[in-house]
């Protein structure tokens, strides 16, 4: 198991870098640093373990080559966490519509949203390489952290002033925490509308007409245009 940082231009990457090592700093963690084309050629393995991968993407780069490293890293490291990271908005967006599964961080945003972000899927990282098949999400803000189990989680709305309630099987906590910093904790969460992430084993049902997510508890969640390409794919596999 290892975090690694992949960039085409290594002096380019020193904040994400700085943030990673930082964040290892007091932890039993390896961070290894390659330039794409030796990551391409070199060090990728077949492994069943868990890493993390920090792949930063000029707004130049070709997208055959980004998707070439991104399928190449998912099949030989077939556990593989990977966020894609770039530097302007309208790239992120076309980052996002091309993979919705996978993490796209912009370390153009304000600086300490996108610290925070990188914490997350570090802190993500770790939970699951200490916890393996046991499913949680660990939540915290300014006074509280907390542990909740994904097995008892539907969903998660926003009120749009930054407070955030999780809602589930005798389970409803209240966090003031942006939305989107929840999407990216685990794969089972998913972005359905600017006010709602669902929990994707919690799914019955997608209506594309009406637009509309069913869970097994018969809640009805609505499903943006937003969203609407990027996710249906993946809820109505779950709902098979």
């Amino acid at each position: 198991m290892a975090i690694y940082l992949i960039e085409k231009q290594q002096k380019r990457d020193d904040v994400l870098k700085n943030l990673l090592i930082q964040l290892l700093r007091h932890r039993n963690e390896t961070l290894i640093q390659y330039n794409q084309e030796s990551t391409t050629l070199n060090f990728i393995h077949r492994t069943t373990e868990l890493n993390l991968y920090f792949i930063s993407i000029l707004i130049d780069e070709p997208t055959n080559h980004v998707s070439k490293l991104i399928e190449t890293i998912q099949k030989s490291d077939t556990n593989s966490q990977i966020v894609l990271v770039t530097d302007t908005e309208l790239y992120e967006q076309n980052l996002k519509a091309k993979w919705s599964a996978i993490v796209i961080l912009n370390k153009n945003d304000y600086f300490m949203h996108f610290a925070e972000n990188v914490e997350n899927q570090v802190n993500y990282y770790f939970q699951q390489k200490q916890q393996g098949n046991h499913q949680t999400i660990i939540i915290k803000d300014r006074t509280r952290m907390m542990k909740i189990p994904l097995n008892r989680l539907r969903y998660v709305e926003s009120n749009g002033m930054h407070k955030i309630r999780f809602v589930g099987k005798n389970l409803q906590y209240e966090f003031y925490l942006p939305l989107n910093q929840i999407e990216h904790l685990h794969e089972d969460l998913l972005r359905i509308h600017r006010s709602f992430i669902v929990n994707k084993m919690a799914v019955k049902d997608v209506s594309r007409g009406k637009r509309l997510v069913q869970l097994k508890d018969n809640t009805l969640l609505p499903l943006s245009r937003t969203y609407f390409n990027g996710v249906i794919h993946d809820l109505e596999q779950v709902c098979k």
